[in-house]
This record gives C-alpha cells, sequence and structure tokens, in this order.
C-alpha cells in the first residue's frame, strides 16, 4: 500500500498547477504547506498528499472512457477502498509521508521526462504503446483477478507511469488499462 501511495503522491506532485499543470491542486505546493499547517498540525502532509491524489483521480476519472478499465489513481473499488482504511489508519497513527520536492527547480516544469526524473519516477523507455487518442493512453488489458495481487498491482504502476510519457506540461495524457472480465 505504502509502496502505491509514494508514487500517488509523488505524480500528484508533479501535476500540480505550479509544475506540469494537470489538475487543479495546491495542496503539496508551498502555499498549500502552509496553509494546511495551519489546519492539520499532527496530518498535514499526509493531508496535502491525500488532497492532491483525491485532485488527480478526478482528473483521471474525467478523463477516460466510461468503460471498466484501471489507471494509476484507481484500481478498483476493492482496492480504493482498502486504500481509503490504509489512509485513514495512517492519519490516526500520525504517521507522515517522506517530504517531497517542494518547488520544481529550473527546467524541471519544462518536460514530463524532466518533472518525473526529478522525483525519481520512471517513465521507462518512453514507447507508448497500443492507442493514444482523446487525452489518453491505452496500454493494454488485464483481467480484474490480477488486481489482487500486490506484486502485480506494482508492476501495473510502473506500467502505467509509462504512459505518461505520452503528455506534455499543461496537457495531461492519462495512461489506463482495459479491463476484462475475470
Amino acid at each position: 500500500m505504502e509502496e502505491i501511495f509514494d508514487v500517488r503522491q509523488r505524480v500528484a506532485r508533479i501535476g500540480s498547477n505550479d509544475w506540469l499543470g494537470w489538475w487543479d491542486s495546491n495542496a503539496l505546493t508551498p502555499s498549500g504547506e502552509y496553509a494546511l499547517k495551519r489546519l492539520f498540525r499532527r496530518s498535514s502532509r499526509l493531508t496535502a498528499a491525500d488532497l492532491a491524489i483525491r485532485s488527480a483521480r478526478i482528473r483521471h476519472d474525467r478523463a477516460v472512457p466510461k468503460e471498466p478499465l484501471v489507471h494509476l489513481f484507481n484500481f478498483g473499488e476493492a482496492f480504493e477502498g482498502a486504500f481509503e482504511r490504509w489512509l485513514i489508519d495512517r492519519k490516526a497513527e500520525g504517521w507522515s509521508p517522506g517530504e517531497l520536492i517542494r518547488e520544481p527547480a529550473d527546467g524541471q516544469q519544462e518536460s514530463v521526462a524532466a518533472a518525473f526524473d526529478s522525483l525519481e519516477l520512471d517513465l521507462g523507455d518512453g514507447t507508448v504503446p497500443e492507442s493514444s487518442q482523446n487525452g489518453c493512453v491505452v496500454l493494454g488489458r488485464i483481467a480484474r483477478d490480477e488486481l489482487g495481487e500486490e506484486r502485480r498491482r506494482l508492476e501495473l504502476t510502473n506500467r502505467l507511469l509509462a504512459g505518461y510519457s505520452a503528455g506534455s506540461p499543461g496537457s495531461l495524457v492519462v495512461p489506463y488499462l482495459r479491463l476484462e472480465r475475470s
């Protein structure tokens, strides 16, 4: 759970208004940090990450076709329910995620590759498989029962990261996998 949270948090940070501008979120920016520290003293960083991840999920859900699929911020109802419970438990424990880069350095806003590289996210070899249209890229298919395996979800996370290379600053391309019936 923590590994997927970490990847989601990093992508949410890169997609923020002040970096690649893919979604309307300032939660992980310096101004968001300033405001949230005053509202959530014990859990400001985790709350910021949660808000940014939710913003990214909304943007992804709106972009993808209305068909059975998964994307980085939505692995299906069963996993997302467990993810929400995990976040609630972490907040109750007072857990805080690792600190991210507060502000992008010069040049990191100019390309998706530079942004991902700055937060040590792997875009793979830059090849975008299958098809890209209407702001989305289809990375293949997956059987629903494969989503229950943590190792497989981590593999899918890395595969989905590679799909972001089809985007550009200010222009999100949402990578997703179509779901097949098990």
